[in-house]
């Protein structure tokens, strides 16, 4: 299973790789719980300035200043269709907030979540950093 997790607005000050451009709790563990239940090769970070970007992607990337809310300088929803399509991300397991599950609705064909899973639930970012920790090496799909 393909498992997608967000970008995040603390980054390193130097261009990296991309599974290190992001410094933020939230992003640590997301990644954390990724790497601990699908390959790395089958985890993607979506990056509100690039789109879909696989894990192991070798190059550095800058630091940058765009999120979801900013409609004018954030990737085109018409890119990330494309870009899912070229990737073949048919189904995948999504972690991130509402910006992040609605743009990965419109693009990919089958996606579940944290929210979906339990939508009884209020589901802060501290809330999901410690249903992750409590489920690491466990698959919720």
């Amino acid at each position: 299973m393909i498992v997608i997790i967000p970008c995040g607005s603390k980054k390193s000050n130097e261009p990296t790789l991309i599974k290190n451009l992001y410094k933020g709790g939230y992003f640590k563990w997301c990644k954390k719980w990724a790497e601990s239940v699908t390959s790395k090769e089958k985890i993607y970070i979506l990056s509100a300035k690039y789109g879909f970007i696989n894990y192991l992607y070798q190059k550095k990337i800058s630091p940058y200043e765009v999120t979801f809310n900013n409609k004018i300088n954030c990737i085109a929803q018409n890119i990330l269709n494309k870009q899912a399509i070229y990737f073949n991300i048919k189904k995948a397991f999504v972690l991130g907030g509402k910006n992040y599950i609605d743009r990965c609705k419109l693009a990919i064909d089958d996606i579940n979540s944290i929210q979906e899973l339990y939508p009884e639930k209020r589901w802060g970012i501290g809330y999901q950093m410690q249903f992750l920790k409590n489920n690491l090496g466990k698959q919720l799909w």
